[in-house]
């Protein structure tokens, strides 16, 4: 599919890494001393990166790409911790959380309220409960 995503000149990229934490998603990362989008899954096009390079090497074009995957995106960046997740949250219009009815999910209903309140951001958070025999409660 053809949609909007990040474009790094590599011959102006001189791997300051300043573009790293304007994406949230976490689809940027220095490798071999240069700022590379690690996944077109985790770019979801909209620039943030942008304005935070020094050397105007990022730029935001339309081409063939993977679709952008929000699911992805927050496994990615939940190892990240609260702040980045935080700051990925900042833009979303409401939060769908399908968990499963066990002790230990409960704590991602949890971490995902508490991130949008600290993002002052007070969305709507869907949560679906699967039980341990897979019915939607």
């Amino acid at each position: 599919m053809k949609r909007q995503m990040i474009k790094i000149d590599e011959d102006k990229c001189n791997g300051c890494g300043a573009c790293i934490p304007g994406c949230p998603e976490g689809a940027l990362q220095l490798i071999d001393g240069k700022a590379r989008l690690v996944s077109d899954l985790f770019c979801d096009g909209l620039g943030a990166c942008l304005g935070n390079c020094p050397q105007d090497a990022i730029r935001v074009e339309e081409r063939e790409a993977e679709p952008y995957s929000e699911e992805l995106v927050m496994e990615n960046i939940m190892k990240a911790g609260t702040n980045t997740i935080k700051a990925h949250l900042t833009h979303l219009k409401s939060v769908s959380l399908v968990r499963m009815d066990v002790p230990c999910c409960g704590g991602t209903e949890v971490l995902i309220k508490r991130a949008l309140e600290q993002a002052g951001k007070l969305h709507f958070v869907k949560v679906n409960v699967i039980s341990i025999d897979g019915k939607i409660i």
